[in-house]
């Protein structure tokens, strides 16, 4: 049986949510998302794998509220997306070759959060542009294509 990219997604964050903070999942979890979007997806799957999990989705949160979040936040899911503007990797001059326009609050919003979890030492968790950001913020580069 085939699985589709987004189902082994939701399986290693099972082994996420389980293995690197499990034992404390029924004891009121707190996972921050990056951006989720209007069918809750993310949400929904981290609750059915721990109910006692609380889910901040931080992509619309003022400033004040995402600086408490992240001091608070037992792990980080960096989730699925738009393009990051390549000038974040060294590629500044490739950005035509990209479809969407750049979302930079993003960019810059998942930059703190990964800020936050390596000086905190908390577990981050990446899907599709959430791991390619991982690998930016860790020096990596991307293919634009």
């Amino acid at each position: 049986m085939n699985s589709s990219p987004i189902t082994r997604s939701f399986a290693f964050l099972l082994i996420f949510c389980f293995v690197t903070i499990g034992s404390f999942a029924q004891s009121g979890l707190v996972i921050l998302l990056s951006k989720s979007y209007g069918n809750n997806t993310y949400e929904d799957w981290v609750k059915r794998q721990s109910p006692g999990t609380k889910t901040v989705s931080m992509y619309h949160l003022p400033k004040d509220s995402v600086e408490y979040w992240l001091k608070t936040a037992d792990g980080f899911l960096l989730t699925g997306g738009e393009d990051i503007y390549p000038g974040r990797y060294g590629k500044e001059m490739d950005t035509a070759r990209c479809d969407k326009p750049f979302d930079l609050h993003r960019d810059s919003l998942e930059w703190k959060m990964l800020d936050a979890a390596k000086k905190q030492n908390k577990p981050v968790f990446g899907i599709c542009r959430g791991f390619q950001m991982l690998n930016v913020y860790n020096g990596g580069t991307l293919y634009i294509d």
